[in-house]
């Protein structure tokens, strides 16, 4: 059971694209250092693409996900001469559920849905334009229809071509929240009940374009809007922030003149927005300088960071839509031009921390043009983008609706924040060796990380592995201290400890199978601990503590492959049961073994980075005292203050407290004057001062 426990976890690991490339020749210490491989920059890649063939062209235009866990996607289908309205039930797999296509009006001969929202009771709504070939007619068009897709109402909008809704919502409220561009005149945000009665119009302000690209719903029950307004023959990005009533609170636009700045899709974060675009420093005509373009803005507009993806990443490029994903981050895509012509024809995968700093990135091309223009996150990590695709055959211009997925992108904590970016290699060892300035603390988020070699693999032929460790003893679990992953779904190596069954163990992969070794001890005491695998070609050897404790001969040499070394597994993974919750801190790795199974005080690493009292002031005091201190890890702590004799005369603090810095005062009032010691006890940890108490 303990086996299959493991080996679950490990498989989970690999099918999430950790395998690393491996050289053919084992590690070359002078040639070697080491550095972190954060699990959230593992690029997630596209998996699968589906193209909605039919014997007309039929594309997409939006997307929206459904309360059911389906896709709807709406678009335009090809009849005849005819373009009709396109609205498709699709399901994670990819697979049609059904599939509608609406008339708006006899007159029209073009009629195309740009956008779709859910009421609460599953009924849809949607929007898009109706016009002749001549131009002769035109209309802006509202259609609602029930959970099948079978019409129960329409609406025109408006009869001006110039005059059109680009995009529509559903709000809290379950009211209709539409984006009115307005070409001649300045775009609106309107609001309908479910009847489409008119609520409130807010009118931007801007001459032409503003919050007609994308809605969505604030936090504080407000509107927030995206768009770009025309000037002349260039553009500013645009934004409009409006209250429940439609009052406007605050818009602004952005760009430069000269350039062609347009904003089409937002996400809102803590204190603001996260905005994306295109931006080009040339008139629309031109558009070999056209780049994604980033937006960080505060709550009031101001603007945080500002960024344009470098172009050696997908070349000339656009955003068109953006979300956040399962770890914090954000995923970014829309189209790529072909560096020799204007047509599109590849689609980017980009992912961005909230600093607009690059992670990863991916890309797809299969025709002639491709585009996406929706981006949804899973709940496995994974995501679906909905998109448009065309072929040219003969001077026909074919389209096809296009559903990409992508491969998991494994949710690891991504914030190390300073307590693992310090690893570096240290001392004399032949291999490689790393010190944690901090510990990791995996006890209240799901986190983790990988270390890798600039040669990308790990393959002593004889090696150590230590770390200091505690584990979260209110939490029966199994956890990876040190793993080294390969293709066979095992791990090469592995220290591991479980909570549940009360040991600690270390294992080896060789050409007979996994060999355990493990040892019945309490590993969740409420205390660090030092653990060290030693493995010298012929036996492997567990420490515990500071001794020997058990020895295993292996039969056939060990098995190595492809993959990182991954320090900390917290994982919720499906069908995985084996989860880490604790600190882990002082990771190292050597290819030297150690001396029989020995730990030679010498060579011991570092204790963990200490939890202290930083400072008591005033010093003397007369009645109460500021106590400051600095906790390097989670974790059960006492605060307690002491006579001279050691004798506990007052406890200030005793329970769980994260990692972090804190201040709290000791009232002495009760107290007689004299001398004091005040002391802060961890799982490992001490830390006192002296304070003289004058009355």
């Amino acid at each position: 059971m303990r086996r299959s426990t493991l080996f679950s976890i490990l498989l989970l690991l690999f099918i999430s694209n950790l395998s690393l490339s491996q050289p053919n020749e084992p590690f070359e210490p002078d040639e070697t250092t080491l550095g972190l491989w954060h699990m959230e920059n593992v690029n997630p890649q596209f998996e699968n693409a589906i193209l909605f063939d039919d014997e007309a062209s039929q594309w997409f235009r939006s997307a929206i996900r459904t309360r059911d866990g389906n896709f709807l996607a709406v678009g335009a289908v090809q009849i005849g001469n005819i373009t009709r309205s396109l609205l498709m039930k699709i399901n994670p797999e990819g697979e049609v559920i059904w599939t509608r296509n609406y008339i708006y009006s006899d007159r029209a001969d073009e009629q195309v849905c740009d956008d779709v929202a859910e009421f609460e009771n599953g009924n849809i709504v949607m929007v898009g334009l109706a016009y002749s070939n001549d131009f002769r007619f035109s209309a802006s068009w509202l259609i609602i229809v029930d959970s099948e897709g079978e019409e129960i109402s329409s609406t025109e909008l408006s009869n001006n071509i110039e005059n059109s809704c680009s995009t529509v919502m559903v709000d809290n409220e379950d009211s209709i929240v539409l984006g009115y561009s307005r070409i001649m005149n300045s775009s609106q945000i309107r609001k309908y009940t479910r009847d489409v009665e008119l609520v409130w119009t807010f009118n931007a302000s801007n001459a032409s374009g503003g919050p007609d690209r994308e809605i969505i719903q604030t936090s504080d029950g407000g509107y927030f809007g995206v768009g770009w307004e025309y000037v002349a023959r260039n553009s500013y990005g645009c934004m409009s922030k409006v209250n429940i009533n439609g009052e406007l609170e605050w818009e602004r636009r952005y760009g430069l003149a000269g350039t062609m700045s347009i904003l089409r899709s937002m996400v809102e974060v803590e204190n603001g927005y996260i905005c994306v675009g295109s931006n080009s420093p040339q008139n629309y005509e031109n558009r070999e300088d056209t780049d994604i373009w980033l937006l960080s803005v505060n709550e009031d507009g101001e603007v945080i960071n500002e960024v344009t993806i470098d172009r050696e990443i997908f070349g000339r490029c656009k955003g068109y839509d953006i979300a956040q994903c399962n770890d914090g981050n954000f995923i970014i895509s829309g189209l790529i031009y072909d560096e020799n012509s204007s047509r599109q024809n590849g689609v980017p995968l980009l992912k961005v921390n909230r600093n607009l700093e690059v992670i990863s990135s991916d890309s797809f091309s299969e025709a002639d043009y491709s585009a996406v223009i929706r981006i949804f996150c899973n709940p496995d990590s994974t995501y679906t983008l909905f998109g448009d695709l065309r072929h040219y055959e003969n001077d026909n211009n074919i389209r096809r609706g296009l559903m990409l997925t992508t491969t998991t992108d494994y949710p690891w904590s991504t914030d190390f924040s300073g307590n693992g970016n310090d690893l570096r290699p240290e001392g004399d060892a032949d291999l490689c060796e790393g010190i944690w300035g901090e510990a990791l603390d995996l006890s209240n988020r799901n986190g983790g990380m990988a270390l890798v070699s600039d040669n990308e693999t790990l393959k002593p032929e004889q090696f150590r592995i230590e770390a200091w460790f505690n584990m979260d003893e209110e939490i029966p679990h199994t956890g990876v201290i040190v793993s080294k992953l390969i293709q066979e779904e095992f791990t090469s190596f592995q220290l591991y400890a479980d909570n549940d069954e009360g040991y600690i163990g270390f294992a080896v992969r060789n050409e007979n199978g996994e060999e355990f070794l493990e040892y019945d001890v309490d590993p969740a005491d409420g205390r660090w601990h030092y653990i060290a695998g030693d493995y010298d070609g012929e036996q492997m050897r567990l420490v515990w503590e500071n001794s020997f404790v058990d020895s295993l001969s292996v039969a056939g040499p060990i098995i190595y492959g492809d993959g990182p070394l991954v320090i900390g597994s917290n994982s919720d993974l499906p069908l995985s049961d084996l989860q880490f919750y604790g600190q882990i801190d002082e990771v190292m790795l050597s290819n030297s073994p150690l001396e029989g199974g020995s730990v030679p005080r010498e060579r011991r690493i570092l204790s963990p980075g200490e939890s202290v009292i930083s400072g008591v002031y005033p010093n003397p005091f007369n009645s109460e005292a500021a106590i400051e201190y600095s906790l390097s890890y989670s974790g059960n702590y006492t605060l307690t203050v002491n006579d001279l004799t050691g004798r506990e005369v007052a406890r200030i603090f005793q329970g769980w407290k994260n990692s972090g810095e804190y201040k709290t005062v000791w009232d002495a009032k009760d107290f007689g004057s004299g001398t004091y010691l005040i002391r802060l006890g961890g799982v490992s940890d001490r830390s006192m001062k002296v304070v003289n108490l004058v009355k």
